[in-house]
């Protein structure tokens, strides 16, 4: 018991030390002011010209809110949606006999068989495309190399029941399989940005001798980061993430204790 209650110290703990990084992400983004793509082009367009010779290091870290624009867009594999950004997860639904032991009210051991089910990972594939940030004031272009993506919405799932006489057609996965073993589902995941949506995005803001852009700036505390949703929406998020992993840490490290303490005492 007391090896139980250690293991959930252990894992409160690490919701605690998640909840605290939280902050730190919640204070960053607070910190940031987003002003609008004219402003930025101007106060730094100034700056790169005193700084001639300086091109490609980041100048500040800056934030915009706005929609996003593209001349050549991907099209989205599942929604065949205009896109700057798309990821596409495939998942196979593996159903298998495994054994177990139990033990009866006598003591004696039972070898009994139950049925379970678990996802896969088939394959994934992730895609992206040079765009441009556009509000109602200008418009600044974004190299998306290093850029992170945290997507709440834009998200299209397809599951399909695999028919025993299509299970051929899944080659080299099913190849790997076990005899007792068959997939049931195929899944597809597709998370996208779309052309002409509001993203909220945090980057460095560099010269170029093509003129400014935003792009990551490789240092941690400065994250190049893409959202979905608005800056109060995100802190909004992350709060009540971090209360979450608050309660769920502490009701895990007092259950943890009390069972390594009668652990012990036992």
């Amino acid at each position: 018991m007391h090896i139980l209650g250690i293991i959930l110290i252990v894992v409160g703990a690490i919701l605690a030390f998640l909840a605290f990084r939280a902050k730190d992400k919640i204070l960053a983004l607070r910190a940031v002011e987003v002003k609008p793509v004219k402003d930025h082009l101007e106060i730094y367009g100034e700056v790169a010209k005193d700084l001639d010779g300086m091109d490609n290091k980041p100048l500040a870290y800056v934030a915009v809110y706005g929609k996003t624009v593209s001349d050549s867009p991907l099209k989205a594999p599942l929604s065949n949606t205009p896109c700057v950004y798309y990821s596409l997860l495939e998942e196979y639904e593996v159903e298998k006999k495994e054994q177990y032991e139990e033990r009866d009210s006598e003591g004696n051991v039972q070898k009994k068989t139950r049925t379970v089910r678990e996802w896969r990972t088939g394959s994934s594939d992730i895609k992206f495309t040079q765009f441009k940030v556009k509000d109602s004031s200008g418009e600044i272009l974004v190299n998306p190399a290093g850029l992170k993506y945290d997507l709440a919405h834009n998200k299209k799932v397809e599951t399909h029941p695999v028919q025993q006489e299509d299970r051929g057609l899944l080659g080299n996965f099913l190849s790997a399989l076990t005899n007792q073993e068959k997939v049931i589902a195929h899944r597809k995941t597709e998370s996208i940005v779309p052309v002409d949506f509001q993203v909220f995005l945090t980057a460095g803001i560099i010269p170029s001798a093509d003129g400014l852009y935003l792009g990551e700036t490789n240092k941690k505390e400065e994250p190049f980061n893409l959202a979905d949703r608005s800056q109060d929406t995100l802190i909004k998020d992350l709060q009540s993430q971090q209360k979450m992993m608050n309660i769920a840490g502490i009701s895990l490290g007092v259950i943890g204790l009390v069972l390594t303490i009668i652990g012990f005492v036992k």
